[in-house]
């Protein structure tokens, strides 16, 4: 089949990229440990600072999952609106971390393009419009008036099967690398994920009592289906993601910060969503221009302090657990699969975090339920199958191949 130019110019990059050897060095192909790495100005091992990634990575997610509920119940309160919050996240991550690419630029790694190839700019505009679109659609499916948090529950534990498959399917070879490791990975995962949810799906705290008599079950159908696409349209974002990183010469932080900034435009282009009809919290533009207002005030007002911090902890800690999740994806051989098994831990030390916690306000009340040994049960099965992916894919990856084009 023939290539057309954009392709084979592509290609003759790689190939030059490739024969230079400082950037030969800085192959994921390489055997584990011969090549330092830095961090500030520290050098690391490939292990060590894959570990750090990891833990760090948790860190943040957890903080995301505790500190956007929060935030975002406070803006109700004062009559704002989530689509702000979502859009204010966006916004202020694609500004920081443009900038931080051409301070980096500027200052330390002054030979990074930060410019991609037409190729790439197209792969990085498809991957930004499907996590747009993708990450909306799932705001709307969890707004409480939609879904129950049981059939959320339900729906989520698709997730890592769908990144998995997602990314099988992208390889040519994707039958021929199905190996039964891979499959006790993601059933481990899947597993664990499940006995972290059931105290939601099962909903153990009652909080939704009733809730099957007062809702239309063909709403509660479709709004089902409308998260499991908005699933799997991220899912083919994160394949698509994980592709283009792991090709010669691209720059996670680059990639990174172009796809935030097409993101950020995306997120805004779509804000006629938040006025469909059952579908957005308003029902007129005007009605949406005062939310938008009254968001703002809220979030930027010092009357409204714990709201004031908490919409930048959601920034600081979205932008980190988002970069982190894109280093990851040279993780291995399917390193979005591992970037979502990672940040799925923060589920069960969600639900951890909230036996020992009460809000609001926020204050140390442990109050132990039978939850908490399904929150445990399922963190320690998403360690297990976060070590079995390490050791399996080392096995099987590409970790030991030679190096080569892709």
């Amino acid at each position: 089949m023939e290539m057309d130019a954009a392709d084979t110019q592509n290609t003759m990059e790689e190939r030059l990229y490739l024969i230079q050897p400082s950037h030969r060095e800085n192959s994921r192909d390489h055997e584990p440990g011969d090549i330092d790495m830095q961090i500030c100005c520290f050098k690391v091992s490939p292990r060590a600072h894959n570990i750090i990634t990891t833990i760090v990575s948790v860190i943040s997610t957890l903080c995301l999952f505790v500190s956007y509920p929060m935030v975002d119940q406070s803006l109700t309160e004062c009559g704002g609106d989530s689509y702000f919050l979502v859009a204010h996240t966006v916004l202020w991550s694609a500004v920081l971390m443009v900038l931080y690419v051409l301070v980096a630029k500027l200052y330390v790694q002054h030979a990074v393009s930060i410019v991609p190839t037409i190729l790439s700019f197209r792969r990085v505009v498809l991957v930004a419009f499907l996590a747009a679109t993708g990450g909306l659609l799932l705001m709307y499916a969890c707004e409480a008036n939609h879904l129950p948090r049981t059939l959320k529950g339900v729906v989520a534990l698709a997730l890592i099967p769908m990144v998995w498959m997602c990314g099988l399917a992208a390889k040519w070879t994707g039958l021929k690398d199905l190996q039964l490791s891979h499959l006790a990975v993601i059933a481990t995962g899947t597993a664990s994920l499940f006995l972290s949810l059931i105290p939601q799906i099962f909903d153990f705290d009652y909080k939704e009592t009733g809730w099957s008599h007062v809702r239309n079950t063909a709403t509660l159908i479709t709004w089902a289906v409308v998260m499991g696409l908005a699933l799997l349209e991220l899912c083919v974002a994160f394949t698509f993601m994980e592709k283009e990183i792991n090709r010669i010469g691209v720059h996670v932080k680059v990639h990174f910060a172009w796809m935030m900034f097409f993101l950020a435009i995306f997120v805004v282009l779509f804000f006629w969503s938040n006025f469909v009809p059952s579908v957005g919290k308003t029902s007129s533009s005007s009605e949406f221009y005062d939310d938008m207002i009254r968001s703002a005030k809220c979030s930027y007002s010092l009357g409204h302090e714990s709201t004031l911090f908490g919409t930048w902890i959601v920034v600081v800690t979205f932008l980190l657990s988002g970069y982190l999740f894109s280093s990851m994806m040279q993780f291995g051989q399917s390193g979005a699969t591992y970037g979502v098994m990672v940040q799925l831990v923060g589920i069960p030390l969600y639900g951890i975090w909230w036996e020992l916690f009460k809000y609001p306000p926020l204050t140390w009340e442990p109050e132990y339920s039978w939850s908490i040994i399904f929150y445990a049960l399922g963190l320690l099965g998403q360690l297990i199958a976060m070590v079995l992916y390490r050791v399996y894919d080392k096995v099987d990856g590409p970790n030991t191949a030679p190096m080569r084009l892709q």
